[in-house]
């Protein structure tokens, strides 16, 4: 993982951000429609796990994608402006260990599908079905199944199940 120092690259992951995200942890769901795209919220506790690397590793090599870019979707002092993150397990873990306490908006470039890292104990993952479904590592229905179940359990807060809970049903609400 390095320094995305490419003024060029940088600009245009951040107006795709600007462009897609809603206050700092929100996939713009109108912005997701207009391109004809699914939104999906994937449990995570500091980005993405093993599991969650492989599927993601997976779409991105299907795609022919050698790299994401990330940049912040708040304001970070000791952090660069942006990253480059090679589509790797290794890669996409070792973002999760060096970002997992930030809110990160990845996509590789050109594009093609996104992913905002929320620190809210989950992902959204952005993009047309067919690859959000190979990133996933399973169907929308499914992982959104299982997603409601991360929501409703019992050790959550009441208030933490309700945070959850609308999240599913404002993505999951045409």
């Amino acid at each position: 993982m390095t320094e995305l120092d490419d003024d060029q690259s940088l600009e245009e992951i951040r107006n795709l951000a600007k462009d897609l995200v809603q206050h700092v942890t929100g996939i713009r769901k109108s912005a997701a429609d207009d391109r004809g795209w699914v939104v999906v919220a994937v449990e995570s506790a500091s980005h993405f796990d093993e599991s969650d690397a492989e599927s993601l590793t997976r779409a991105l090599r299907s795609a022919g994608v050698d790299e994401m870019v990330g940049v912040p979707t708040e304001t970070l002092e000791s952090e660069p402006a942006g990253l480059r993150i090679p589509a790797t397990c290794e890669g996409l873990r070792e973002f999760s260990h060096r970002c997992g306490h930030f809110n990160y908006f990845l996509s590789p470039p050109g594009g093609s599908f996104a992913v905002l890292c929320t620190v809210e104990d989950h992902f959204l993952i952005t993009g047309a079905p067919e690859i959000v479904q190979v990133a996933l590592g399973k169907g929308i229905a499914e992982a959104w199944s299982d997603f409601l179940e991360f929501a409703q359990d019992p050790d959550w807060s009441e208030e933490e199940r309700g945070r959850l809970a609308s999240v599913a049903e404002f993505y999951r609400s045409p």
